[in-house]
């Protein structure tokens, strides 16, 4: 689609996984058109968890799921105490 619309190609092996703006973004839930993060409670998770590298949000899309949902408090939990 960037190509399309901006003419430009974008090397997508070459994005860095480690760049700190994004993750910025993310943890002041702009996360609108991001999928599959792009939904209300993962914004909002997001915010709460403070993401800071490509397995957090690889955890974030595995746990937002029926199931894991009920896990979502104590696993924040879990996160504060071992910082």
């Amino acid at each position: 689609m960037i190509r399309q619309t901006q003419g430009r190609n974008v090397p997508i092996d070459d994005l860095p996984l480690d760049d700190a703006r994004t993750y910025d973004l993310l943890n002041k839930g702009n996360t609108v058109g991001i999928f599959p993060i792009g939904i209300r409670g993962n914004a909002r998770l997001c915010r709460k968890f403070q993401i800071s590298s490509i397995e957090h949000i690889t955890a974030l899309v595995a746990l937002y799921r029926p199931g894991p949902m009920d896990l979502h408090p104590r696993l924040h939990q879990n996160a504060v105490m071992a910082r």
